[in-house]
């Protein structure tokens, strides 16, 4: 059997070409790909656009990537602005700057910094937003750490153990991207959060269910049910309250 032979891509200026099999894909300039392919690194300084899926071993973008497919890769790190109109599967993801995806994110480790938006589900070993999140369907990962810097919306969360704070001003990614919006005053807002120990804080929920339950400051939660501890903050309010 005939093995494909794989080239590097490197586009400087302005250039649309096809699909196929390549050792590294760098884009400097303005770069169109008309069909899907596969390569061990893709590279995005300029400007990308993808009508197809990408299967590759790492993912960089410091410019803008537009992608028209899905995107498989064993990492993928977001500096500049990503858009995805398929789903993400990967085993690391950093994003630093903006992503937005139109489908499912299915990662090990998931950690955002920057502005995330998720239209599906997302599912992840370990998941750790820093910045602003959006999520419109489920969050479901074993640890879940959500550091608010700006006002985030998740439907539904599920894991092990779940964490929802404020970001410190004195931390310096807090200072770092207050631009987006003033952490002092951010709040999350989910329609369901569940797992074995969750505490939150600054947190409107309709349902927050779990074994041990921890109420933090400046909370607006419909109901608690809770196993087998459940603690509250004078400052929050809870219209109902299950032990089970």
């Amino acid at each position: 059997m005939k093995t494909e032979t794989k080239y590097p891509l490197k586009i400087n200026g302005s250039m649309t070409v096809p699909g196929g099999a390549f050792t590294e894909v760098h884009i400097n300039g303005s770069g169109k790909i008309t069909s899907d392919f596969c390569c061990d690194s893709y590279h995005v300084n300029g400007q990308s656009h993808v009508i197809g899926n990408i299967t590759a071993e790492e993912v960089t973008v410091n410019g803008k990537a537009d992608v028209q497919g899905n995107l498989t890769t064993k990492e993928i790190v977001i500096n500049g602005k990503a858009d995805v109109t398929g789903n993400i599967q990967a085993s690391d993801i950093q994003i630093h700057g903006n992503l937005n995806i139109e489908g499912n994110v299915a990662a090990d480790d998931f950690v955002s910094k920057g502005k995330t938006t998720i239209e599906g589900n997302c599912e992840a070993e370990d998941f750790t937003s820093k910045g602003i999140i959006h999520i419109s369907k489920m969050l479901n990962a074993d640890s879940i750490e959500i550091k608010l810097n700006a006002d985030s919306y998740i439907k539904e969360i599920g894991g092990e153990e779940i964490k929802i704070r404020r970001e410190s001003m004195a931390n310096g990614l807090g200072k770092l991207i207050s631009f987006l919006a003033n952490p002092k005053s951010s709040t999350f807002t989910s329609d369901l959060i569940e797992g074995d120990e969750i505490y939150v804080e600054f947190t409107t929920a309709e349902i927050v269910r779990g074994n041990e339950v921890q109420i933090g400051p400046g909370c607006t939660i419909r109901r608690v049910e809770y196993r087998d501890e459940l603690t509250v903050d004078p400052s929050s309010t809870i219209k109902e309250t299950i032990q089970n």
